[in-house]
């Protein structure tokens, strides 16, 4: 299990209330006009999440990273 390992140790910091607040308020004001035209063209909810939200959040990723 994770007891007593570094994963343990490391994965209570990866969920905080900062970051997941962080995270929605960045995802919050992604333009909804992204999310439409990718539908249009064809793209599932995978792909609109890899190829428009994660693109469009990376600076929120980056501070939540340092």
């Amino acid at each position: 299990g994770l007891l007593d390992t570094y994963p343990g140790i490391l994965a209570p910091d990866l969920v905080s209330v900062f970051g997941v607040f962080l995270m929605r308020q960045a995802i919050e004001v992604v333009p909804s006009d992204y999310v439409d035209a990718a539908r249009i063209d064809g793209a599932g909810e995978l792909g609109i999440f890899c190829r428009v939200i994660l693109p469009a959040v990376k600076p929120a990723i980056a501070t939540l990273v340092i």
